[in-house]
């Protein structure tokens, strides 16, 4: 899958190509309708698929703005944008000059990007151009005057209510990861980076990975049922994410996640794991003794095989 980082300036592709626009935080169940189609169209024109997203949140770029925590990284994305099968992304830094785009500049560098443009498919509440002016049925007009067709996928709904980035991202942050992963259309995950930690675990006869998290969203802090891609197989644990309270000299920065991977032995230092929640098992909380704690931590394995045997 091609990779360009653009300010729309230069041609990205000069094949005919069918594009999915948006930023497409978490890549959720609507999110997923949009590159679909996007995907179809392009099958059904002998065209290449692309998705036109930003590397940064649009709101960074606005006066007085501020980007809400996201729900995955840009490397998360660009990997579920590749598994679904696209030719190429084009990453747009949402900066001062971009946002200052009128809906009708935008769309002429749009076709710029792309000089065989067929299609565009956006979600029907998509804006584009300065001061979000710009709409799908402004980008259909733009389409018949440039030779190409503008698709506005209707927003995916649950419940009664349209899914969004902001709905899951709420879900999320109160603990609720089956409304969460309805939305997405898996289970909700985090990533990070495996770091060295104080061999507590170890030396005690419970290896765990201490991962620095990635700074999108978090559920909230306790300890979790969980499985991780290690080495090509699906890996359950169990999790606590937190303070490690029980430690008190040792309070991270910010809650790290400190997870044992049943079955797993190897050092996974260095390496970034993706991490998915399965089911919240407890509050986290502090233990009078480290006795205490790794007793506690043998009911918390338990309980997560359990949950884990549920799932199969």
């Amino acid at each position: 899958m091609e990779i360009v980082s653009t300010k729309m300036l230069e041609p990205a592709d000069e094949n005919p190509v069918a594009v999915a626009a948006g930023f497409f935080d978490g890549c959720h169940v609507g999110h997923r309708a949009v590159l679909k189609a996007a995907l179809d169209a392009a099958r059904a024109d002998g065209a290449r698929a692309w998705v036109l997203t930003f590397s940064d949140h649009p709101r960074g770029a606005i006066p007085h703005g501020s980007p809400p925590p996201l729900l995955s990284t840009t490397e998360q994305r660009l990997a579920f944008f590749e598994s679904m099968g696209f030719d190429g992304v084009c990453l747009i830094a949402f900066d001062a000059e971009i946002a200052a785009l009128s809906p009708a500049d935008f769309a002429k560098r749009l076709h710029i990007l792309f000089p065989a443009l067929r299609c565009v498919c956006t979600g029907e509440n998509w804006r584009f151009g300065k001061y979000a002016a710009g709409t799908p049925e402004l980008l259909a007009a733009f389409g018949q005057e440039s030779g190409f067709k503008a698709c506005a996928i209707p927003v995916a709904m649950l419940d009664g209510e349209p899914i969004s980035s902001t709905r899951i991202r709420a879900a999320v942050a109160r603990g609720d990861l089956a409304g969460a992963a309805a939305m997405l259309g898996r289970d909700f995950s985090v990533s990070g980076k495996v770091v060295r930690g104080r061999q507590v675990g170890s030396a005690n006869g419970v290896a765990t990975a201490n991962i620095v998290l990635d700074g999108t969203v978090t559920p909230p802090v306790g300890v979790y049922a969980v499985e991780a891609e290690i080495d090509g197989i699906c890996a359950g644990g169990v999790a606590d994410l937190g303070w490690r309270p029980t430690f008190p000299d040792a309070r991270p920065d910010t809650p790290i996640l400190e997870a044992h991977f049943f079955g797993v032995s190897r050092e996974l230092y260095g390496e970034t794991l993706e991490v998915r929640f399965l089911k919240r098992l407890r509050d986290e909380m502090a233990f009078p003794s480290k006795e205490a704690l790794f007793r506690q931590i043998a009911l918390d394995m338990e309980a997560a095989r359990a949950a884990l045997e549920r799932r199969q």
